[in-house]
């Protein structure tokens, strides 16, 4: 381990296992929010009575869901992005750029992260009226995927620096392939 750390891929490992851990954490909330509000749903039909707490708890795990989704699409750059701007100029400028937005990213996130504090001030032992958990609980989704997106912009960001992470639109613009003719 101490080896591989020295040879800078100990990173890379611990990012991948995240990566396939929240994966996995993701498949398994999907799959169970499925069966729970499937399952609910056919009770209510059937039987005429459902599960009580199923609407509340299905909630929760939708919040999950997103949040921890969120941070896997920010991960593998599977949002949307405008990059009409920075495809059209020269690549020092797109540097400049990218760096510029990912500070905009981090402030942005932990700004997200004071209103997070202050509403889990709030809301500290509120409890959901069905399932008898924290209400807390929704908004520390939002915690971990704050997190999670400052972290995975600071790695992005050192192994830009690096060399080792292009972005997806850093690549040869119109503007200096007029330059190169």
């Amino acid at each position: 381990m101490l080896n591989s750390f020295k040879r800078g891929e100990s990173m890379e490992q611990i990012s991948k296992y995240i990566n396939l851990t929240l994966k996995t954490i993701v498949g398994v909330i999907l799959s169970f929010l499925i069966l729970l509000v499937f399952g609910n749903a056919l009770l209510r039909y059937l039987f005429n009575s459902g599960i009580v707490w199923s609407e509340e708890l299905a909630r929760y795990l939708f919040v999950w869901l997103v949040f921890l989704g969120a941070v896997l699409a920010y991960r593998d750059k599977e949002h949307i992005i405008v990059d009409v701007v920075v495809l059209n100029v020269p690549k020092p400028v797109q540097k400049i750029l990218y760096i510029l937005s990912n500070v905009i990213v981090c402030i942005s996130m932990i700004m997200f992260l004071y209103g997070l504090t202050l509403l889990i001030e709030m809301n500290a032992g509120i409890l959901g009226p069905a399932t008898g958990l924290p209400v807390n609980l929704l908004y520390f989704a939002g915690l971990v995927c704050a997190i999670a997106v400052v972290m995975i912009t600071i790695l992005q960001t050192y192994q830009f620096f690096k060399g080792t992470y292009t972005p997806q639109w850093f690549k040869k613009t119109e503007v200096e392939e007029d330059e190169n003719s």
